[in-house]
């Protein structure tokens, strides 16, 4: 079968082997909600979370965006994973816009109760 490989570029699923789709499947964590999106459509987004909680932490700590980012030099993923072969290459790079898009939706579902606002108001 198909599935995204090890080259970065994205599957066709918008859910999980059982038929759920995990953007819409209340009835488990939002951390959840992101694991099965990446590993039906992406495993890459669990490493891109890694990223992000990262960047997250320096600039809470006072780093300069600029400063935040520098590990990560280079072009935007959906711009450095090349199209596979035969591929048209933008319609390839705006289903990766998207799954992104939606891997960032549910990635901030999971972060929201840890940023500084909701951490204040709930103490």
């Amino acid at each position: 079968g198909g599935g995204s490989g090890g080259d970065g570029g994205g599957g066709g699923g918008d859910g999980d082997e059982d038929g759920e789709t995990p953007l819409l499947d209340e009835a488990v964590s939002p951390l959840e909600r992101f694991q099965r999106h990446a590993r039906a459509t992406n495993p890459i987004f669990l490493l891109a979370a890694k990223s992000a909680a990262a960047v997250l932490r320096r600039l809470a700590a006072g780093d300069s965006p600029d400063a935040a980012m520098a590990p990560y030099p280079g072009p935007a993923w959906e711009d450095a994973v090349p199209p596979p072969p035969g591929a048209d290459a933008a319609a390839f790079r705006e289903t990766l816009r998207k799954l992104l898009t939606q891997s960032w939706l549910l990635l901030c579902a999971v972060l929201a109760p840890h940023t500084p606002a909701a951490s204040s108001s709930s103490s």
